[in-house]
């Protein structure tokens, strides 16, 4: 088959889906081009590798061929520059894909599908679109200038990629069941299909000879979170759970990632002269995955809010490739893939003494207990959330749509 990806996100940034599907229907035989922007995920700034070779850009990584496109960058809280950052993308990418494009079976889009909705509209290709955030009620209570009206319009626009797209895929039943009830989409149209690792980076045996030094961590027990730090994730709580703890229990938090509350947050913690939380900046996946693996436990957070409990970030399956056990501050479906498969700890509420006292218990668990743990994580992993399952499962997807548009 020959599939056209359009996704505004793709490699090196930390989003790792599109490039992950990419890489595996390549090695199955298919040839797949992706239609991108520059990297500049979390902050909105172009990664400098890439500052000069803009306005389009072709380039090939793992067999997959990239076609990176200029376009607005931003990721502030402001709604009006986040629109237009997903309206240039969007017109952007569908002009070059009738240029610079060639001859393709089927399209797969990747959480913007107004670009990918009109080219296989116009050139009559079947369109699969995977729904990974329900915008816009995501932004509603993160981005500044919303209102009904507005909510109204992106709601309408939204429904229509939904309808239109002959497959949709999400990544839990709760996201399904909200489509199905929030946006009318017809139960049958719906596929769920879990994210993955990269196991070229985040499998824990490829950093088996990685050492604590080499980040300049020291020894003791040391509780990471590794990704985006954003409104969503709720680390201000953790913040002030390493301030409960102190630093004479030989504990350490480590907050790896960039985004938007970074900055704030890192001020946050000196005004408090919280003195056991290190911050790193964002890392490539081979780093980020080797820091995972020489952790003791991974910390995952969401805030206490109805609409992040049907949802299942990637990192998590990066944290069970990594083979360690995990603490979970949320509730809803990441709860339950931790409490039903025994792999860490759930503390379901915000309150920084309860995160504390659970890392502190962690902490004075037997080493055998947290790698008995970590282990169930990792084959967790390598039987349910395999890379080269779930693709096979796209791939079926893709197939069974030709086919269906032949007859």
């Amino acid at each position: 088959m020959r599939i056209l990806f359009f996704s505004m996100w793709y490699y090196p940034e930390p989003v790792g889906k599109p490039h992950s599907l990419a890489k595996e229907l390549v090695q199955q035989g298919n040839s797949v081009t992706v239609i991108t922007t520059f990297p500049n995920y979390p902050k909105g700034q172009i990664y400098t590798s890439y500052k000069s070779k803009i306005p389009v850009y072709v380039e090939h990584i793992d067999g997959v061929r990239v076609i990176r496109i200029a376009s607005f960058h931003d990721r502030s809280l402001n709604l009006f520059k986040r629109i237009v950052s997903l309206l240039s993308y969007s017109c952007n990418a569908f002009w070059v894909s009738l240029v610079l494009a060639q001859k393709f079976d089927i399209v797969w889009s990747y959480q913007v599908g107004y670009p990918s909705l009109a080219y296989s509209a116009l050139i009559g290709l079947p369109h699969v679109h995977e729904i990974q955030d329900l915008w816009p009620a995501w932004g509603e209570n993160k981005l500044k200038g919303f209102n009904k009206r507005i909510s109204s319009l992106l709601l309408g626009i939204q429904r229509v990629v939904y309808y239109e797209s002959e497959q949709l895929v999400t990544i839990s039943n709760g996201f399904k069941n909200a489509i199905v009830s929030g946006y009318g989409v017809p139960s049958e149209k719906i596929t769920v299909l879990p994210n993955w690792a990269d196991t070229n980076f985040f499998d824990y045996h490829q950093h088996i000879s990685v050492r604590r030094n080499d980040f300049g961590l020291p020894e003791g027990f040391i509780l990471t979170y590794g990704g985006n730090v954003g409104t969503a994730q709720g680390l201000k709580s953790l913040v002030d759970a390493a301030k409960l703890i102190g630093d004479k229990r030989n504990i350490s938090i480590v907050i790896a990632g960039d985004g938007v509350e970074r900055d704030s947050l890192i001020s946050y913690a000196r005004q408090e002269k919280v003195g056991n939380v290190i911050f790193m900046p964002s890392l490539p996946p081979d780093k980020m995955g080797a820091l995972l693996a020489i952790s003791d436990c991974l910390y995952i957070s969401l805030e206490d809010e109805a609409k992040y409990e049907i949802t299942i970030p990637s990192k998590i399956y990066s944290y069970l490739a990594a083979g360690r056990p995990i603490l979970a501050s949320t509730k809803g479906d990441v709860a339950s893939l931790i409490i039903e498969n025994d792999i860490g700890f759930v503390v379901q509420t915000k309150n920084p003494r309860e995160i504390a006292s659970a890392i502190i218990n962690i902490s004075m668990l037997d080493k055998s207990k947290l790698e008995e743990l970590g282990l169930r994580a990792y084959l967790l992993s390598k039987t349910k959330y395999d890379g080269k399952i779930v693709g096979k499962q796209y791939a079926s997807i893709f197939e069974n749509l030709l086919r269906r548009n032949v007859q």
